[in-house]
This record gives structure tokens, sequence and C-alpha cells, in this order.
């Protein structure tokens, strides 16, 4: 899974900005337009700006102080307000005069806005701050670790994100009790995971933090050698004395919340659920009838299970191997993490498969072990600078020790997954907006789709495919059930007996499989929903021109970046001349 910028209704527009209605078909207002947008995505004292950003003035993008988010009420309405007058205003442009880099972003930027506002009467629906993925108590660390000190503006603001992480925690415990009292609060075993993620935390040792600061300063050639003394001195401080204790705060808080009495709860059990889920996966897959996207996704499932059968019919060593419960293959002749990211890289290159890029310096690190229970993905990419050269150090994070097993996950975060595809768009000419408003459904789904693409590539191409077959099917199980939870709001027995009929689970891995799903409406529908479209899009092209190279169709794909899927086929289907 890949740490990436989440931006939602965060527009804080001046309202004279929209006031005007007469139409503007000038390409250059319409880049102006785009470039004025920028400031109000990224708020000045959001901590996003430091990971994003090498020179965030160059972008319009002034800092300040950074903070930890929160959205009020207050704030939540005049986001809804200032989309609905940024879609009136866009629509003022004339789109056939505009390049097709400007019609993108207006496309892009567009269904961005459409989508926000089905939000509109959602707001204790959506903000859970202590979500079990990616809230602040469970992520706020890691992204510290990462955390660039390029300028004194830096330091002091990673000083007052630690000094202030007490005040953050309160403000949320008081929204939880908020929205408990409206109707929207955790479910006990929800609320139960966080506590127990909280607790682990409390007794893990996190002094990596005090290491990374260390390296930073010492690397900070802006600072007197008194100076990084002083701050090392302060940073020590306000990790002893401010964030460990808020963390120790925080558990008590969360233990004093009242206990809910629902053991379980899914969005359809919530006013707003159902439609709410069903924003999530319009917006990863671009289907808004969910009638259509079961049935598509039972159509996939026959054709998946064809494809799995066809395939062990026609090998039968795979065949035998599947028979007597060997669903392992080897990857003997890599045997460190550098080893396989190395072998990623060249071997997509060397294949011709895949449009190269200029060299990139990189490292992958394991989650310290203090927080491998706590960060629930099993790797990560962060996001370079989109104003950095290929020259910075690119991070990657795997949770728990190597193994052959990794070798996918590693295509997945590195090359050429979410490294080279993020890295491939930074040197694509095109509007900043795209990528400050790409869809993670592109991007889930395209590390998603090489992961399986660099199977061929392993040491059993042929047992590693058939697993990925076989996964194909497990996970349009998987989003089935995920629809029928979340929009048809089946029980809880009903989900455990759909687990263990399908997939031969006992109870107890059934009721992990239940939790993972519960706690994370749509959690899959980035990777998977996204990739069997994006599987569709790549079929009709090659059926349409049979001399098309995957090296060609990687291309297209990767110079479009971040697309809903509609965009996506929509811009591809026009290259190629295909009526769809």
């Amino acid at each position: 899974m890949k740490k990436t910028i989440k931006i939602l209704l965060s527009f804080v527009m001046t309202a004279g900005l929209f006031g005007c209605s007469q139409p503007a078909t000038s390409t250059q207002d319409f880049e102006a337009f785009t470039k004025e947008l920028i400031p109000e995505l990224l708020p000045a004292n959001s901590s996003v700006i430091n990971s994003l950003y090498e020179n965030p003035e160059s972008y319009g993008l002034i800092p300040e102080t950074y903070e930890h988010s929160f959205m009020s009420l207050e704030d939540f309405e005049e986001a809804i307000e200032e989309d609905k007058r940024m879609l009136e205003q866009l629509h003022t442009y004339d789109y056939s005069s505009l390049s097709k880099d400007e019609q993108i972003t207006y496309d892009l930027l567009e269904n961005y806005l459409n989508l926000d506002l089905k939000l509109e009467d959602k707001y204790y629906l959506i903000n859970n701050n202590f979500d079990v993925n990616s809230g602040l108590h469970a992520g706020l660390t890691l992204d510290l670790y990462f955390y660039n000190f390029r300028n004194k503006q830096d330091i002091e603001s990673f000083l007052n994100l630690l000094s202030t992480a007490d005040d953050a925690f309160d403000q949320y415990v008081a929204f939880e009790l908020e929205r408990q009292n409206q109707g929207y609060g955790m479910s006990k075993t929800y609320l139960e995971h966080v506590i127990d993620q909280v607790e682990t935390f409390n007794e893990g040792n996190h002094e990596y933090l005090l290491e990374h600061a260390s390296e930073e300063l010492a690397a900070a050639d802006f600072l007197s050698e008194e100076e990084k003394e002083s701050y090392y001195a302060q940073i020590e401080d306000a990790y002893r004395n401010d964030l460990l204790a808020a963390y120790q705060d925080l558990e008590e808080d969360l233990k004093a919340l009242p206990t809910p009495s629902e053991e379980y709860l899914s969005l359809a059990d919530y006013e707003g659920g159902k439609e709410y889920y069903a924003y999530l996966v319009e917006t990863d897959t671009g289907f808004s009838d969910m009638e259509e996207y079961r049935a598509y996704l039972q159509e996939k499932q026959q054709s998946a299970i064809f494809s799995f059968i066809l395939y062990m019919q026609m090998n039968e060593e795979v065949s035998e191997k599947i028979n007597n419960n060997d669903f392992s293959y080897s990857m003997t002749s890599l045997t460190t993490m550098q080893d396989v990211l190395k072998y990623l890289e060249d071997t997509a290159f060397e294949s011709g498969n895949f449009p190269e890029i200029g060299p990139l310096n990189y490292e992958m690190e394991v989650v310290p072990e203090s927080m491998q229970d706590i960060f629930l993905a099993s790797a990560a990419y962060y996001l370079s600078p989109y104003d950095s050269d290929n020259d910075v150090m690119e991070h990657m994070i795997l949770n728990g020790e190597f193994s052959s097993d990794s070798y996918t996950t590693l295509a997945h975060e590195g090359i050429p997954g979410h490294m080279y595809q993020h890295n491939y768009f930074k040197q694509v000419e095109h509007n900043h907006l795209r990528d400050l408003l790409g869809n993670s459904g592109y991007q889930e789904a395209w590390a998603t789709y090489v992961s399986k693409y660099m199977v061929q590539y392993s040491d059993e191409p042929e047992m590693a495919h058939v697993m990925e077959l076989n996964a194909n099917i497990s996970y349009l199980l998987i989003l089935e059930l995920d629809l029928m939870i979340h929009y048809d709001g089946i029980s809880t027995e009903e989900a455990l007996e759909f687990l263990m009929t399908n997939f031969g689970m006992d109870e107890a891995t059934a009721e992990l499989q239940y939790t993972q799903l519960i706690e994370g409406p749509a959690i899959f529908v980035p990777y998977y929903g996204y990739f069997f479209r994006f599987m569709d899009l790549k079929e009709m092209c090659q059926e349409a021109d049979e001399s098309l190279r995957d090296h060609d169709f990687h291309q297209m794909v990767l110079d479009l970046g971040a697309l809903p899927y509609p965009l996506l086929e929509k811009y591809v289907l026009e290259e190629l001349n295909i009526q769809a």
C-alpha cells in the first residue's frame, strides 16, 4: 500500500476568486486558475508539503508552522460550498479551446468535484480520525521518520508536531464522542482495536525517531554546531515529555469513552453509509451503479475460475504441486531485498516492456519492530518530492522480514510499481494539479498489475502465474463480500459463513478476515476493483491492434498519469482511435 496525499474537501477559497460568471476561454486564464488552486488544495500548515516539495514556494506554497489536521463541521460546510463555486467557475471555460493537457486537467477536476459533492451530508460518517489503517495515532511516528529538515522552519514544525500531539489527540477523542452522540461512532470491536494499537505503541521503543532527527541535523549545513545541539535537545525533550506522554494520555482517554453496544458495524448500519460505500466504489472503479458493479464482479469470477482451470490443465507439473497442497515458488537466486529490487529494475528495462527512466537512488527498510503490529500495510512507498531530481533518495518500507514471498510486494512498491510510476510521471510535462488529484485506484491498480506481470521473470514463472490466477479468484470473492457487508448489510454470521464456505477458513481465521473488511470498507477496491477494469482496457486495446506491444500500452497509461478509470479509458481509446 502506497502512502499518498489524501485531499478531501480541503479547498478553502476566497469567495472573490469564483465571483466572475462571464465565460473565460483563454488558455492563459485556465492555467492561472489551476495554479491558484494549488495553495488552496494544500493549506500552508499541512505537513504533507514537507514530503511533496523541496521548494514549495515555486508552486505558490508559503509554508507556515505545520500542525496536525482536523476538519470541523464549519470547515466541511465551507469546503462543500467552495466545491460548488469551483465547479461553476470550471464550467465557464471553453473546453474545446483547451490543450489536451488542459482538457485532461479539466476532466480530472470536474470528476473530483462531482464526487466530492456526493459527500455533502456525510461529515460524521467520513471523518474517522482513529481509522485503524490511516489514523494519526497509527502513522504519526513513521511519517515523522521520513520527515525532511531542509530549513529551520522545517525543524520548528517538527518540534511543533511532537509537542502538540496531545492537543490533537484530545480533539480527536472529543470528536469521537460527538460522533457517538450523532450515531456514527466506532463499534465495540473497532474501538478495542484502536486501543490495542495505542497500547502496543506505548509498550514499544520508538527511539528511531531520535536517530532520524540526529541524522537530519547532522546533514543540515544551514545550522551551526551549537544550533544542531540545541535543536536535538529540544527534539529529545519533546519526544520524551510530549509525544510519549500524549500516547499515554490517549490510551486512558480512549478507555474512558462510553463502550459501544454494537459488536460490529458496517457502513450499511449507518445513515448514508450505503451511499458512502457506493461513492468509494465509484471513486476507484468508475461504477456508479452497485448492481452493475455486482454483476461485473460475478462475471469476472467465472472468467477467473475458467482461466485457472485451463492453465492447470495445460501445466501438469504445476497441477501436481497444487494437488499436493504445495502453493510455493522459489526465488533461490535472490536472497536479500536489495537483490530483488535490483533484479526487478534491471529486468523491467532489459525486457523492453517498460519505458526507461533515469537511474533512481532508493532504499528499503524494515518497519521498526515496535510499529509492525500497528502499521497494517505489508509495505509502503513514500512519495519523493514532485520537484526533485532523480538523485533524491527514494524511501520504501517492508513490514516484516524479507522472504521469497516478498518478490511481488517489492515489485508493487518499487520498479515497475509505485516508485517507478511516480518518477515516470514526474518527467512527463503536465499540469501539476493532476498530481494532487491523482486517483488512488489507478495508482494501486498499476502497482497490482505490474506485481503480477513480473512473476513471469521469477525462478518458477508457471507456478507463480497460477498463484496469481488463484489470487484473482480470491480477491473477486473478497470484493463481492465487501459489497455484501457494506452495501447489502449482511449479518456477521452470514459473512463468516461466506468466508468459511468459499475459502475453507476455520472460524478464527474467518473472523480475522471479516474484521479487516469491516474496519476497512472498500479497502481492496482500489487494488483489485480498478485492476480488473485495467486488464479489460489492455485486452480491448490489444484486440483492436494486434501489433500493440506491452511497452506501448504501458507508455500510454503512464503518460496519462493517475486518472479515474473512465478518464483513463477515454484517453487511451482516443489515442488508439478505438470506439468504446
